[in-house]
């Protein structure tokens, strides 16, 4: 491994992993061998004990640090332990920074593929000091794919939580902390580079040599979160976020990694995906996306596809009635039982 080049750190906060954390981490391992691949986690998980070797380049670092926070964040944001987590994580990063004496780091989600990041935070460093986003909309930065090379944002950002007018999540802080500190805040091109430009200053992807995913990719590429597991995915969604016709921009993969090819300027020049926002969580249909399988195929062509769930496609009412039927009883007789 090369000690120059910027770890990448993943956070997990929760007391059970999902089940497709492990692909994840293998993806960003043997895309990137000569850096560090850290994830953290503030539960002793035992399904790590039980996991195959993800790398060499990977380490796991256990560190809980609710009880050393000077504010309680559940009193600054919305009562919801998803948004509340995904804030936190902000908190883990500084205080693990400081541990270990980075000066600067990648930072990604856990549902998001890494692809090589080759020289990118070199690249990034040339440019500037400060938190690197791909953003999306004025109001709003995605953390999918972000770099830090000054480490004094952290507290900054985490400032931003102790406002008055705290946000409600982490991409209103993000979008906030674009507001309020710009010179320190570089926007990462995403797909919609061209219109967002228009809008606010952003890098250029010819710079960076590549394009970021906030989310609008993987979502049109794999769907969305169904949320409630008894549902059909559909790929091709249009987040709202996208600015750009999909129809006009050809996505295609090597077998190894995704490219955005504009049909109109850059020559037919294909920019290449660092990351990839895998919102629906479905890694199987990840990778055969990645292979150009069936439905990557009929996506390229403009015709949406069933991702997964197809046993739901016409069974999925009847699960739904059964769910709900079954919680509805089950607050009936927890009300009959208390009188």
């Amino acid at each position: 491994m090369d000690k120059s080049l910027a770890p990448i750190i993943f956070v997990w906060i929760g007391e059970f992993l999902p089940d497709w954390f492990y692909k994840s981490m293998s993806f960003a391992s043997q895309n990137n061998i000569n850096r560090k691949i850290i994830l953290i986690v503030n539960y002793p998980h035992k399904s790590l004990n039980s996991t195959p070797t993800i790398g060499k380049n990977f380490e796991i670092c256990n560190l809980n640090i609710q009880k050393l926070l000077a504010i309680k964040p559940s009193k600054l944001l919305y009562n919801n332990d998803f948004w509340l987590n995904t804030s936190l994580r902000f908190w883990y990063l500084r205080e693990f920074s400081k541990l270990r004496k980075l000066t600067h780091f990648f930072h990604a989600e856990l549902d998001n593929a890494i692809f090589p990041l080759g020289d990118l935070d070199k690249r990034l460093n040339a440019i500037g000091r400060g938190l690197f986003v791909p953003r999306d909309s004025p109001e709003r930065a995605v953390a999918s794919l972000i770099y830090c090379n000054r480490t004094e944002c952290l507290d900054e950002l985490i400032g931003i939580y102790k406002a008055h007018a705290h946000p409600k999540h982490d991409m209103e802080a993000l979008g906030n902390f674009a507001i309020k500190f710009p010179e320190v805040f570089f926007s990462l091109p995403t797909e919609s580079f061209q219109y967002n430009s228009t809008i606010w200053d952003l890098l250029n992807p010819m710079i960076t040599k590549g394009i970021f995913d906030a989310a609008s990719i993987g979502q049109y590429v794999l769907g969305v979160d169904p949320i409630w597991k008894y549902k059909t995915s559909w790929n091709g969604f249009i987040n709202e976020n996208c600015k750009i016709e999909w129809n006009q921009v050809n996505i295609m993969s090597d077998g190894k990694r995704f490219f955005l090819k504009y049909n109109r300027n850059f020559n037919g020049y294909n920019f290449p995906l660092y990351n990839l926002h895998v919102h629906s969580k479905d890694w199987q249909a990840f990778e055969s996306a990645l292979q150009n399988g069936p439905f990557m195929k009929r996506l390229q062509k403009g015709k949406i596809s069933i991702v997964s769930g197809r046993a739901y496609f016409l069974f999925s009412p009847l699960f739904f009635f059964f769910v709900y039927s079954r919680k509805t009883i089950k607050k009936l007789l927890m009300k009959f039982n208390d009188k």
